[in-house]
């Protein structure tokens, strides 16, 4: 989810911008993502109390490649590029207002990237898969084009979006958690991720341990 906002002094109101990241269910038992924006107004005309925002627009991407009639050749292999990238099931999506990021389970355990587009209508472009957590992953987070994904098996990578590297930076370092459940079961159960330049920290809810790694990118 991304938030942004703007104000106009004649008339004192305030406006946002609400970005929706999720995925929608593709016939007969698959995932693609998708984006919805909601525009969000509060107004205060001549009151002391500012009233109660209100949505006063909405747009949302395609979930896929719709072609009417008849369907040129980069038509058919967009289309069949786009069913080909649909998934049995995602564990996270996550968004910095730039790109949309997709995490797959099920076995595929792959990040899928996309572009978000705002001229015109909301849109989404395919960028590129990233592959790095054979085990699955286990928590995500996307900022300032960068997303910082921890696998099951323990190991922490950051992706730069735009261009499509990473770096590991260390598997998990709680050793206390590690030896009483095992790698594998502290990992299963992280919920939690956040990054700035510096550090990430990672929280496992059923444990209560937490994971703190440094890095310089």
């Amino acid at each position: 989810m991304s938030l942004s906002s703007s104000s106009s002094a004649e008339v004192d109101e305030e406006t946002w911008k609400l970005l929706l990241v999720y995925c929608t269910p593709v016939y007969p038992s698959h995932w693609l993502p998708s984006a919805s924006e909601l525009t969000l107004s509060r107004a205060s005309i001549g009151r002391p109390n500012r009233s109660t925002p209100a949505i006063t627009g909405s747009r949302k991407s395609k979930s896929l490649v719709a072609a009417n009639g008849w369907v040129s050749d980069d038509q058919r292999a967009e289309m069949e590029a786009e069913w080909a990238r649909k998934v049995g099931s995602v564990d996270v999506v996550e968004t910095d207002g730039k790109f949309l990021v997709a995490a797959a389970g099920k076995g595929d355990n792959t990040l899928q990237v996309y572009r978000l587009h705002y001229r015109g209508e909301l849109r989404l472009s395919y960028l590129r898969t990233l592959e790095g957590h054979p085990g699955g992953i286990a928590a995500m987070k996307v900022a300032d084009g960068r997303c910082v994904s921890v696998g099951r098996d323990g190991a922490l990578k950051v992706w730069d979006l735009e261009a499509g590297w990473d770096v590991e930076v260390d598997s998990w370092r709680d050793y206390s958690a590690r030896e009483e459940e095992g790698l594998e079961g502290l990992t299963r159960k992280m919920a939690d991720v956040a990054f700035d330049e510096r550090r990430v920290v990672s929280v496992d809810r059923g444990t209560g341990s937490v994971g703190i790694w440094r890095f310089d990118l």
